[in-house]
């Protein structure tokens, strides 16, 4: 499997936080940083001069970010690419199983936007293979893995993505599953025990089958279980708040999936405080359904 974080770069301070993200990633592991930059379609009608001086000053912004990459990793491989074409669909391009793409991202000043209608949040919305959402300030003095878990088939591969950094970084990694009773009738005093007792049963059941893929795949991952009452996005921030990276499936949690699409409902990546890494519906080299190899870039 091939180490490679790809950077969705535009000379902005968020780009810059994905490039450091990048970074701390692949250095000391032999990793490849690919620095992508998009620019938009070629118009016709512009001027040709302006729009070659406009090509320089974003090539030669580029391949300062990329020296300053290789200085800052010099074990790693440092690539410096200008793509022409729609942002989005010359990145989607780079989703591939097992590389991540990075995008930073920007706190918008209207609360009711904020991430969801992000780069990352389109991307990681319908990408087949992880995309890390960066915020562009990430407070330092983080540890750990944290994972969202809950049995689908998404949160297989999440698991193993989670399990994969965890093992890389040589971070502990913690396994995280919200679950919620039923909401209470009118005049109900309380949730009946039995059937709260029943919901974190299994609870635990989905955590020990995620902690067991784990330990097949990654037995020196030392994984931490955390069965949590309340809502999935709630209990994750929480947990997450001080971690390295969260690590999500795109399908299957609840609320995940609205949010990226651009959903007012509250949700994890309305939010962002952690480097956030979205895995997408199908992760089949993680997930073990395909041994196709990727294309190099």
């Amino acid at each position: 499997m091939e180490n490679k974080t790809v950077v969705a770069w535009d000379s902005s301070p968020s780009a810059e936080a994905a490039l450091e993200w990048a970074i701390e990633r692949e250095r000391g592991r032999n990793g490849t940083i690919a620095i992508v930059r998009v620019l938009g379609e070629i118009d016709t009608d512009a001027d040709f001069s302006a729009t070659e001086r406009e090509v320089a000053v974003e090539r030669e912004g580029l391949d300062a970010a990329a020296l300053r990459a290789q200085r800052a990793a010099p074990d790693c491989l440092v690539t410096a690419t200008t793509i022409r074409g729609k942002p989005y669909d010359e990145l989607l391009r780079f989703v591939r199983p097992d590389w991540v793409v990075a995008v930073g991202t920007q706190q918008r000043t209207a609360a009711r936007f904020r991430y969801g209608g992000s780069m990352g949040a389109r991307l990681a919305a319908v990408a087949q293979g992880p995309v890390a959402i960066i915020p562009e300030h990430v407070t330092a003095n983080r540890s750990g893995i944290v994972v969202g878990v809950n049995g689908s088939s998404t949160s297989r591969a999440a698991v193993l993505v989670a399990a994969a950094e965890a093992d890389e970084r040589g971070e502990p990694l913690v396994l995280v599953h919200a679950w919620r009773g039923p909401s209470l009738l009118p005049g109900q005093p309380m949730r009946d025990p039995v059937i709260l007792r029943l919901l974190e049963d299994e609870s635990r059941h989905i955590l020990a089958e995620a902690g067991e893929n784990v330990r097949q795949n990654f037995p020196r991952v030392k994984a931490e279980r955390r069965s949590l009452h309340g809502s999935p996005h709630e209990v994750l921030q929480r947990s997450a708040k001080t971690a390295v990276a969260l690590v999500l499936g795109s399908r299957g949690l609840h609320g995940v999936r609205r949010v990226l699409l651009g959903s007012v409902s509250h949700g994890i990546v309305l939010d962002l405080a952690t480097p956030t890494i979205i895995v997408g519906e199908l992760a089949p080299v993680l997930d073990g359904v395909s041994e196709d190899k990727p294309r190099r870039s």
